[in-house]
């Protein structure tokens, strides 16, 4: 999100917690935007399977560049989920965990402008 989005993602055994922090005036678009031809948020996993993906209740505002109302998250974003059992055996084979990762997309945007849409790759921690 050109630096107006930060992205934290900490694990404990199989559950995640994706914290996403972003600067004041900015927020992106729910994983479930009203509008057909908006960019939802989603996480995705790309070595390794996600299920029970929770989302945060999104915040219902117009903001000045759309009529419509929007269904957005501001912020403190936290999205939580589990991995597949396959990623929750912590061994010593450094090609299993280290190189798992995970696809977040999102697309920032203010009350005046959208940046373009990202899909950020991040690296799957180690289990604690």
């Amino acid at each position: 999100g050109k630096g107006v989005a930060r992205v934290d993602v900490r694990r404990q055994g199989s559950r995640l917690e994706l914290q996403i922090d972003l600067d004041e005036g900015w927020h992106i678009n729910s994983n479930e935007p009203l509008q057909d031809y908006l960019i939802g948020t989603e996480l995705k996993g790309v070595t390794n399977k996600l299920s029970n993906v929770q989302y945060p209740a999104p915040h219902t505002r117009k903001l000045g560049f759309q009529s419509e109302e929007l269904s957005l998250y501001e912020g403190r974003v936290l999205i939580e989920a589990e991995l597949s059992a396959a990623a929750t055996t912590d061994n010593t084979n450094t090609n299993s965990n280290d190189s798992a990762t995970l696809e977040l997309v999102l697309q920032a945007c203010n009350d005046e402008i959208c940046l373009a849409p990202e899909t950020l790759a991040i690296a799957l921690p180690r289990a604690n």
